[in-house]
């Protein structure tokens, strides 16, 4: 959820400008903040989620606005359904994949266990985007962990797609808003939004998460708040 910390939403934003993006497919609607958020900064928001009870939230929260498209299915599958029909469009802008959906089956094997990896997968060979991966293994910041399995670059190694370049946040880039600054965004500032918060600020390893971007061309990096990742190759 970037829209909880300051340095990620920028930076999101500066790599919309750099690579001149309009859509953005986002995996894990949730409650719909995010899409909120960025309903604003780009033209078109395609988001993906398959419970219902998140999805009737996000419904009411997005009812508003007219370039966002939710959708109830399995994110990799929307992702090939995307990717398909951008080709067959003979489409050549960049696209924005925003990986969020973070779920994890416990009872199945190998990549069917975590939906990240079947993601990359359907992104493995489409070269012109930008992918960016919340809750990451970055300088032991905080990151998803499930049954003993961490995501981190040993895990999506395989998956990811060689031609992009990786780069990761610190925790120096970590700022995460407090019910009072929170003010300053754009957004429907509710219980929902409120929770979230202080949850995010109850604990460092809540607070400072890591995040992994990967891009088409080697970025300035004077102009971000960004490294290369250490561990890429």
């Amino acid at each position: 959820m970037s829209w909880t910390d300051r340095f990620a939403r920028e930076a999101i934003l500066k790599l919309r400008d750099d690579f001149k993006i309009n859509t953005m497919l986002e995996t894990g609607t949730y409650k719909g903040v995010n899409a909120e958020l960025y309903a604003q900064h780009f033209d078109h928001v395609l988001t993906v989620d398959i419970h219902d009870e998140y999805l009737n939230v996000a419904s009411k929260r997005l009812e508003k606005y007219k370039n966002v498209t939710i959708w109830k299915m399995n994110s990799w599958e929307l992702i090939e359904r995307f990717t398909e029909n951008y080709t067959r469009m003979g489409r050549n802008d960049k696209v924005l994949f925003y990986l969020d959906a973070h779920f994890f089956d416990p009872s199945l094997f190998g990549e069917d266990r975590w939906v990240v990896l079947k993601e990359l997968r359907a992104l493995k060979n489409f070269d012109n985007c930008v992918v960016y991966i919340d809750d990451f293994d970055c300088e032991n910041m905080g990151h998803l962990r499930y049954d003993g399995e961490e995501l981190n670059w040993n895990l999506i190694k395989e998956y990811v797609n060689p031609k992009l370049f990786v780069y990761s946040n610190t925790r120096k880039w970590c700022d995460i808003y407090n019910e009072n600054t929170i003010q300053e965004l754009p957004i429907t500032v509710d219980w929902h939004v409120l929770d979230t918060l202080q949850y995010a600020n109850s604990s460092d390893e809540k607070k400072y998460r890591g995040r992994i971007y990967f891009v088409p061309r080697e970025l300035d990096l004077i102009n971000y708040n960004l490294k290369k990742y250490a561990n890429e190759k």
